[in-house]
């Protein structure tokens, strides 16, 4: 599937927390029955591309997305990550010391390979890999996965590369279509796009993030790689601040897809993942530009004032940091 035509397919439906335990989940997220129902009333409104992890729901996120996708016709695009280990196997020394005697007893009871509902290790070793690469097949009930990536590694282990031809040789044999990685600064997305046989690096971008994670990802894409954005509005709180303005109080309903909108134009990014938590964003972000009345040019202008205050209040976050 390519990210380039119509709106809805550069805009992927991010299932980082669709279907977390109740340890793990706020109150904002949806539980696996709502998460079910956000992920088939996103399809139902175009979406074609779907984001996730093993990690993510320790498997529960990738399942719901197969029960939701199976029937369909129409192409989905679904990427999903794995690196964190969160299985009853591969554990290393030092991991196992870390857990109590009473946890372990219970561990050693259970088949190796279940999954855990925590993940307790970094695991990119060759083995793993091709375990966690078939647990993935299975869960998503499909054959070749459409994009893999590598979970926010270790810069060292980022800087190695030392799974590189494992997932080459996946490709090779057609257990996935591409690979990439998914990382978090810029310098990783330089290193990661770098990497032979990487066709995709996901990377947090936004119209407020600097302007070196912007170049970043532009040369990247001029080199052929994939540019997938996420935390466009970071963690809600963009929206949050962009919510106090008055003057955007009627219109407020049509500024997430007008920020994905500007987020493209800058051609710093071929798909933006997007993490729903209600069916009311969904309908913003899918519905109809036809359905949607322009913001006049005081909204506009009001709108470009509220995200530069967001950025200076990022950036003196970043100095006290």
């Amino acid at each position: 599937m390519s990210f380039s035509g119509c709106f809805c397919s550069k805009v992927a439906f991010g299932a980082a927390r669709i279907c977390l335990p109740p340890w793990e989940r706020s109150s904002r997220d949806p539980d696996c029955e709502q998460g079910r129902n956000l992920v088939k009333a996103a399809l139902q409104l175009g979406c074609r591309a779907i984001d996730t992890a093993d990690r993510y729901g320790y498997g529960l996120s990738e399942k719901v997305i197969s029960e939701c996708t199976r029937e369909r016709t129409i192409d989905t695009h679904i990427t999903t990550k794995i690196g964190r280990n969160f299985y009853n196997a591969f554990l290393t020394h030092d991991t196992s010391r870390r857990f109590s005697n009473r946890l372990a007893s219970r561990l050693s009871g259970l088949p190796k390979g279940v999954a855990l509902p925590f993940d307790h290790s970094v695991n990119l070793s060759d083995e793993y890999i091709r375990f966690a690469v078939a647990r993935c097949q299975q869960r998503l009930g499909m054959s070749r996965l459409d994009t893999l990536l590598v979970h926010n590694p270790p810069w060292r282990s980022l800087h190695r590369c030392h799974w590189h031809n494992t997932l080459e040789t996946l490709r090779a044999k057609g257990r996935i279509r591409r690979w990439g990685v998914s990382i978090t600064t810029p310098a990783e997305a330089l290193v990661a796009g770098s990497i032979e046989g990487a066709r995709v690096v996901q990377m947090p971008l936004s119209l407020c993030s600097e302007a070196a994670s912007h170049r970043v990802a532009r040369d990247l894409r001029r080199s052929g790689v994939v540019v997938m954005a996420r935390e466009l509005f970071h963690h809600g709180e963009l929206l949050e601040w962009l919510a106090s303005d008055n003057e955007l109080a009627s219109v407020f309903g049509q500024i997430p897809r007008l920020i994905v909108r500007q987020l493209l134009a800058l051609d710093s990014a071929d798909v933006v993942v997007i993490g729903f938590s209600t069916l009311k964003q969904i309908k913003e972000i899918f519905r109809p530009a036809v359905d949607s009345p322009k913001l006049t040019a005081r909204q506009m202008l009001a709108l470009r004032l509220g995200v530069e205050s967001f950025s200076s209040m990022l950036n003196r976050r970043r100095c006290l940091c």
